[in-house]
């Protein structure tokens, strides 16, 4: 089975830097270097869908703490 990287076109620096990620985290072959950045890639996407889901629900809990706190001003002004 031919290797992702002789499938793809890939440029000069595209290699080399596929080449000096290989060397630094000692894989295998250029595909474990791909396939290993892919689910990184993943990881972090999910990642990112996962805090963007705990931002919007914390922007909600504000909003809704901010209205009681309005309440809760208006009611003390009245007394």
């Amino acid at each position: 089975m031919a290797e992702l990287t002789e499938v793809i076109k890939t440029s000069k620096p595209v290699k080399t830097d596929l080449e000096d990620i290989k060397e630094k985290y000692e894989h295998s072959s250029l595909d474990s270097v791909i396939r290993n950045t892919l689910e990184k890639n993943k990881r972090l996407e999910l990642e990112n869908k996962i805090l963007k889901q705990d931002l919007q629900k914390c922007k909600k809990e504000n909003r809704e703490m901010k209205v009681e706190l309005k309440g809760l001003k208006v009611v003390k002004q009245e007394d």
